[in-house]
């Protein structure tokens, strides 16, 4: 039986995420993969796995009218992302998704099998394969653009010891399927030291924040509030001098740290995410921050 060869050379082939009819998400996987045996298996019909990651079940693939030929063949799966599995209380389905993002691989092992043919079911139950999930193509944050108003920050900071500088952040959605971000908590970091957080949990007027992210489209948000850290630049300020004497010639590459919530159809997620060399330019020239 192949069950006992396994099913050597499998690859993930391509691998999206959209919306079906019901607005509900779905993975759409296609595998590349071999049949060893000396002899087909017709039909097996209807046929199922569940994926793991780390032992973890992220979600239950299926494949309609399956037949199995010999040597090297194609599989078009489909899986229902539910909110009962992935949840900020499975930690294979977080990992899954905080690796996506960072544009990191993740390795899913696709086992117990069944199959509506029951002359099939002993051997597709021994059956594990494993695929490797690509990381997103593209970072999800592109790049920042910042209002500088020197006169108004150096009131700020004489009057208030705070500096709020307005920002607008360049986001990508790399899935098939909109996105929608409901909060973004942000470290930035300039040489090593905090310089600016980001929270757009609450807007200026109190009410919670969501960024609609069109499928794979890139978007300009509306401005949020990115208050500067006084106390990590020192008693004379002079890396909070330097870090506005460089942007406002035009770029700074920060590196940022944080966490976002996200809703996908009915999933929502609480997601680590970092990203080094970010991109962050005036909102006069921003010639040196990509926009798409």
């Amino acid at each position: 039986m192949f069950a006992m060869q396994g099913l050597p050379g499998t690859n993930l082939v391509s691998f999206s995420i959209r919306l079906n009819s019901n607005m509900q998400a779905v993975a759409s996987l296609e595998i590349a993969t071999n049949n060893p045996s000396t002899f087909a298996f017709r039909p097996l019909g209807n046929f199922s796995m569940m994926a793991h990651v780390n032992g973890f079940q992220v979600v239950n693939a299926s494949v309609w009218n399956v037949s199995i030929p010999r040597g090297a063949f194609y599989l078009s799966a489909e899986a229902l992302l539910t909110p009962s599995l992935i949840n900020n209380n499975n930690p294979g389905a977080l990992m899954m998704f905080s690796n996506f993002i960072a544009r990191q691989p993740t390795q899913l092992i696709a086992k117990n099998a069944s199959c509506s043919n029951m002359i099939y079911t002993p051997a597709m139950s021994t059956l594990a394969l494993p695929l490797m999930l690509p990381g997103a193509s593209r970072d999800l944050l592109v790049s920042a653009i910042a209002t500088l108003d020197l006169s108004y920050m150096l009131w700020q900071l004489l009057t208030r010891f705070a500096i709020t500088i307005p920002t607008r952040l360049v986001l990508h959605n790399p899935l098939d399927a909109p996105v929608t971000v409901t909060r973004m908590q942000f470290q930035i970091f300039f040489q090593g030291n905090e310089v600016l957080t980001i929270n757009t949990n609450l807007m200026y007027d109190g009410s919670p924040m969501r960024i609609l992210l069109p499928a794979q489209s890139t978007t300009l948000t509306f401005s949020v509030g990115g208050m500067a850290n006084v106390y990590g630049f020192g008693a004379m300020y002079d890396l909070l001098v330097l870090f506005l004497e460089s942007l406002s010639m035009g770029r700074v590459n920060v590196n940022v740290d944080g966490m976002m919530d996200i809703q996908l159809a009915d999933v929502m997620l609480t997601l680590p995410y970092a990203l080094m060399d970010v991109p962050v330019c005036p909102d006069s020239n921003t010639v040196g921050c990509p926009m798409h």
